[in-house]
Order: structure tokens, then C-alpha cells, then sequence
């Protein structure tokens, strides 16, 4: 037997040459083979396995075998202009053969890990070298990274603190996957002369040791550190204060890091890194991914029925999609019981409201979202907002329920193209593409927080209220607004189509990434001088347009 049947070749990578001696198969043995192998791609759900491949190489869409998106569906999202931005330096990074790595701790589960597939979705269509690196799981590890999120937050027990032992064990962690990993044989964090990468972007926090790392192996290559964290620092807090020891400990990691790029302006700058290296960007939303593309008719109601199906299941009070109107609440990670009050509280005003006036109108429900990977307990939440109903609201109890919401993202779409308002009540990471994912579909949104970099946004968006976050009044207000007055919800749902901006696009968020290592990859210097990334790289295609 030839040798090319005995064994796989080099280029074989396995999704067609399932075995050997593949050709002398019947076809009916083939097609059983290719069916079974078709089979193995996806888990539960009929959602595709998460390909993580050797050295913890994400492989985005099955190593792009699965085809979700073209070039072209990228560029019809955008304007002319932000488009020419990607192509050109893209154009000018593929030309110089420009090879970027990206970090995170997790390959899927928050907001931004749907960002970053669409990153390198796009990137692929553009013929980009971007690679993303996740290391290799450890529990005890991502125990103590929960503890440091919660404490950042504020959200933790005052006795919690973080341990030396603790941090230790998550130095530890990173430099064990970056040794037999990313400094291995071509690893990315090798020189460049090695097979590493010329750029390399660091998108989390308990990674911050990488810096350092790559510093030791090319002193010279540009590091950058997406900052998405949401810390919450009392300045006048004591040395021994939880929240700082955290601060320090990732301030300390963070020192041999070039570029600061912040999500949040307010959250993390000048303390960390001095304020003439720090970049700011916006959160993304991604027109073609499961929780926000547009879904036909005949999708929602099939994504509706698995949400009624669950409510039978689970044998709770069910919201009867389509049926039904009601209110979605978005829970945090962490919710507070304080805000779900408030939230309660604002719904029977809101029922007392429609009740005593003279339309007639039916009443809206409410239901309380979780779509956490990880996290609380949402029984604990559910108990709560069970006897806060038994204490202040019996006759409502059948109208509000609380579910938790599991992949796929098209049932959380389904549910959020059908909601009459959303209310968010936190603003921890990854609220923000969730409040801008309410807001392009057009849905009334109430927040608690202020708008913040997105107010020049939504300015002009008589869908978007900010109220305080023990003011249930105000919020009772607004919601009797949205529900009686026709006009305002249908402003929202013929907006909907135009309410995409291309800074919060993915070609707007490459056009970020694009622009720095273009930049950095030629030893540019760059001067942020407080702008958006994305601002900045407007700025430098005029210049270069007027030469």
C-alpha cells in the first residue's frame, strides 16, 4: 500500500481523511463516516464544539472550516470611509508580513469573547496574521481569579482579601502555560527572528505577567493591555483595603506594559500607566453573531418555543412567547437584591398606573434574565424575588418570573427583539455591549449608571433613560411611558435598522487594532492625548490623505 494511504500526511488536518485507507471505502461507508464526523462537531444545543488547538490557539469557526460571514457582509455594515480605514492597514500589515498575538484568560462565556471571535472572523476575511492565545485551565486558579473580580467590583464580603499564596499561585499559572506554550519552538512569544509575534496584545488583567515575559524574550516589541476591568477604588481607602491589595498586585504586573487601551475612561488610566500612554476605546457589537444579527420570523418563533418549552420543564410561571409583553431585566453577575427591590417596587407602581388609567390596556410581565455561564446561585436570586412578591405584591406573582438563559445566543436575541423595555441594572463588564445591543435593535433601555462615552451616541434616543439606583419612582415613570405611549415604541422599532455606529461595529473595533500595530510594528511614536483609538486613526488617514 502507498504510503500516502498508511499514514496522514503533513497537510492532512483530519476533517476529510477521517482514517486510513479512505479511498478504498465504499461510498455508502464514506458518507456514514462523514455523517458521524458532521455529527461530532457540535454538542449540546446543536451549538459547534470550541476548537482550542495546539499551544491553546484558539481556532475561530472550527479554524475557519465554518463559514459564517463574508468580506462583504463586513463592509456592508459600515460606512465607505471606516472601511477604506481597515482595508488600508490591513493592506500595509499583510504587506509587511506583520504577525499579532493576542491573550485572554477565556476563550468563551462574557461579552467580550463573542468580540473577539468576530475580531478574528473579520481579520481572516481581511488576510491579517491574528492569532488568539488562551492558556490551559487550572480551578484553583480560576477560583481566585472570581475572588479578584468580585473584590474589584466591590461586590465581595469585607473580610474577603486576597492571599500572597493566591497570588503567587496565579503567577505561577501564567508562567507555566507561557514556558510550555508561548516560548516553545515558533511560539508567539518568541523574537520575531524565532518565529514569534511582532505585536502582542494582552486582553486581560490575570494575565498581566505576560509583559514581563515578553520583555525578557524581545525587549523591544510593543506590548499592549485592553483594560476592561470595572474597579471600583474609594481614593481615600487604607493600604490594607481589599480592593487596593488587588489593584497593586495587577499595577505591579503591569509595569512593563507599552499601551494602556481602556474601555472604560473613568475605570483605569493614569494610576496604572502614565496618562500619555493610554488609548481609549468603545465596547463592539457584532451585527452577525447569534445574540444580535436579524432573524427571520420563522427563526424566532422555532428559538420561542425552546424558551416556552424550558418555562414547562422547569415547571415554573411561564412567559408565552409571542404572546405575552413583557419587560426584560438583565441580571449581573452578581445582582443585588437592593436593585431587584427597586426593579419590584417600580413594577407595581407601573401595574397601579396602567390599572387606574383610562386606557385599556393589558398588563406587561417581567422577567428577570440570567445568561451567566458561571457565577451566582439564580435560585438564591429567585428565592428573593419569591418573597419580596409574597411580602409587597401576591396578586402580581404570576406575572413576574426569573429565568436563566442558556446558549444559544439566538434565544437571548429571540427574546430581546420581543421585549417592550430592558432595564439594566449594573454596570460590571460586558454591560455595555449589552446596553448597546438594546439599543441598535431600537428597545427602550433604563439604565442605572450614566451613559458615559456612549452619550453623544444615543443623544438624540428618546429610548434611553438614566434614573438612580434606589429610584423607583422615576423608573416606575418611564416605564408607564414606553408601555402606554404607542408612538415612542414604534420610534424604537423603525429606528432599529439605523441605530449602528461604526465605532461599535467590528470592522469600527479592528479599525482600533489595525491602526496600533500598523503604528507600533514601524516604531512610531503615537500620542493618545485622551483620544479613542478609532479617532486617532481618522486623524492619521486625513493627514496622510492632505500630503
Amino acid at each position: 500500500m502507498d504510503q500516502h494511504r498508511e499514514s496522514r500526511q503533513r497537510t492532512d488536518q483530519g476533517n476529510i481523511a477521517t482514517f486510513r485507507g479512505w479511498n478504498e471505502k465504499s461510498p455508502d461507508e464514506q458518507a456514514d463516516s462523514m455523517v458521524r464526523k458532521c455529527i461530532s462537531f457540535f454538542g449540546a444545543g446543536n451549538i459547534p464544539h470550541l476548537d482550542i488547538g495546539v499551544g491553546g490557539l484558539v481556532e475561530v469557526d472550527s479554524a475557519f472550516h465554518i463559514h459564517l460571514v463574508s468580506a462583504r457582509d463586513f463592509q456592508n455594515s459600515v460606512t465607505p470611509q471606516t472601511w477604506s480605514l481597515a482595508h488600508d492597514y490591513a493592506a500595509d500589515l499583510k504587506e509587511r508580513g506583520v504577525k499579532i498575538a493576542i491573550f485572554s484568560a477565556t476563550p468563551q462565556g462574557e461579552a467580550i469573547a463573542n468580540t473577539r471571535h468576530a475580531l478574528l472572523r473579520f481579520s481572516h476575511c481581511l488576510g491579517t496574521d491574528i492569532r488568539w492565545y488562551v492558556p490551559d485551565p487550572a480551578p484553583r486558579v480560576c477560583h481566585s481569579i472570581e475572588k479578584m473580580q468580585r473584590i474589584l467590583q466591590g461586590i465581595s464580603s469585607p473580610e474577603e482579601h486576597i492571599t500572597t499564596d493566591e497570588e503567587l499561585q496565579l503567577l505561577n499559572w501564567v508562567y507555566k502555560n507561557a514556558k510550555h506554550h508561548w516560548l516553545c519552538h515558533n511560539g508567539p512569544l518568541r523574537r520575531a527572528q524565532e518565529g514569534g509575534v511582532d505585536i502582542v496584545i494582552i486582553d486581560d488583567p490575570f494575565l498581566s505577567a505576560l509583559a514581563l515575559i515578553s520583555k525578557q524574550h524581545s525587549p523591544k516589541r510593543p506590548v499592549v493591555f485592553h483594560s476592561r476591568m470595572n474597579i471600583h477604588i474609594d481614593p481615600a481607602a487604607s493600604a490594607g483595603d481589599a480592593r487596593t491589595e488587588v489593584f497593586d498586585f495587577i499595577w505591579r504586573t503591569l509595569r512593563h506594559v507599552d499601551i494602556l487601551a481602556c474601555q472604560a475612561p473613568s475605570k483605569l488610566k493614569s494610576r496604572l500607566i502614565p496618562e500619555d500612554k493610554v488609548f481609549y476605546t468603545l465596547a463592539t457589537v457584532d451585527k452577525f453573531d447569534g445574540r444580535n444579527k436579524d432573524m427571520k420570523n420563522l427563526d424566532l418563533a422555532f428559538y420561542g418555543r425552546q424558551f416556552n418549552a424550558s418555562y414547562l420543564n422547569a415547571g415554573t410561571s411561564a412567559i408565552n412567547y409571542p404572546e405575552d409583553e413583557y419587560i426584560l431585566v438583565e441580571l449581573a453577575r452578581s445582582p443585588s437584591f437592593q436593585q431587584a427591590a427597586t426593579v419590584l417596587d417600580a413594577y407595581k407602581e407601573l401595574c397601579i398606573l396602567i390599572r387606574t388609567s383610562s386606557l385599556q390596556t393589558s398588563l406587561p410581565k417581567l422577567l428577570f434574565c440570567d445568561r451567566q455561564t458561571h457565577g451566582y446561585a439564580v435560585e438564591e436570586f429567585s428565592d428573593f424575588v419569591a418573597s419580596q412578591i409574597a411580602l409587597k405584591m401576591n396578586d402580581l406573582g404570576s406575572f413576574i418570573s426569573v429565568k436563566q438563559v442558556k446558549p444559544p445566543d439566538q434565544l437571548w436575541n429571540t427574546l430581546l427583539s420581543k421585549a417592550a423595555a430592558v432595564i439594566l441594572l449594573s454596570d460590571t463588564e460586558g454591560f455595555e455591549e449589552r446596553f448597546l445591543e438594546a439599543v441598535q435593535k431600537g428597545k427602550p433601555v433604563i439604565r442605572t449608571e450614566s451613559l458615559g462615552p456612549y452619550r453623544s451616541l444615543v443623544e438624540n434616543d428618546k429610548n434611553v433613560f438614566t434614573v438612580s439606583i434606589a429610584d423607583a419612582n422615576s423608573m416606575a415613570r418611564h416605564l408607564f411611558k414606553i408601555w402606554v405611549d404607542g408612538q415612542l415604541q414604534q420610534q424604537g422599532k423603525s429606528a432599529a435598522p439605523n441605530k449602528t455606529w461604526d465605532e461599535i461595529t467590528t470592522v469600527g473595533n479592528a479599525v482600533n487594532w489595525l491602526f496600533l500595530a500598523s503604528k507600533l510594528s514601524k516604531g512610531e511614536t503615537i500620542k493618545p492625548s485622551g483620544e479613542y483609538i478609532y479617532h486617532l486613526a481618522q486623524q492619521d488617514k486625513a493627514k496622510e490623505t492632505e500630503i
